[in-house]
This record gives C-alpha cells, structure tokens and sequence, in this order.
C-alpha cells in the first residue's frame, strides 16, 4: 500500500451510501397518530364550545337583569383632539393657580394665587413641636 494510486482506488470501492436509514414505516404511523390527535382535539373542542354557548344562551334566557337593562353600543368616547385639550387644561389650571377669585361667594371661600399663598404661610410660619 505504498503506492498512492492503489488507496485512493480502494477508497472508492468503499464509496457508496449508508445502509441504515431512517425506516418510513414508523414515521407514516406517527404522522397518522398525530392527524388523529388533532381531528379528535378539534371536535372535542368544537362540542365543548357548542356546550358554553348553549349554557350561556340558558343563562341569558333566564336572567330577567340581563333583558331589562341592555348595555349601551355607544361607541366609546374617545378626545377629538387631545393636544388642544391639554392646552386648554393647562390654561384653566395657571388661571386657577395665578389669579384670585371666589370658590363659593356665599360661604365666602376665596382663592388667592399660589405664590402670595406661600409668602403668607411663611409669614405666619409653620406649627414645630415643643422642644426643637
């Protein structure tokens, strides 16, 4: 074998495919087993789900709550525009905060801007407790 020609010439011989391949027979049984599988799921589904909605359709006939007060279809109440609502609210807030006015006249609650209301607080000063 010290010739390169004579092994590379018995290498070919050996040359060929492998003689254990994957068997058919099981693979066709487990592609069977499984299309059963999900046949049997889908109609045990299809049965349980025919059974809820029969329960609920009972449960709904017999509910006089549920035929008296039907829920509304309104459609849901959405901002038509969000940014000028916020600009809006922003502004009745700095106007809350900044300006003086009546809460309620008759029992004679007033608001007074937040910054005169921080100097006067400051002013009156803050209760401390005994000892500090």
């Amino acid at each position: 074998m010290d010739n390169p020609q004579q092994a590379n010439h018995s290498n070919q011989e050996n040359i060929g495919h492998e003689e254990r391949d994957v068997s058919v027979v099981p693979v066709l049984w487990f592609l069977l087993g499984l299309a059963i599988f999900l046949i049997a799921s889908m109609a045990v589904l299809g049965f349980w789900f025919r059974a809820e909605e029969s329960k609920r359709a009972a449960i709904d006939a017999a509910s006089p709550a549920v035929q008296a007060s039907p829920l509304p279809v309104d459609a849901p109440r959405l901002q038509a525009n969000p940014a000028d609502e916020l600009v809006e609210f922003l502004a009745y807030e700095h106007e809350m905060l900044s300006t003086y006015g009546w809460v309620d006249k008759d029992a004679g609650i007033a608001r007074i801007p937040i910054e005169r209301a921080m100097e006067l607080a400051l002013e009156q000063g803050f209760p401390v407790r005994e000892g500090q």
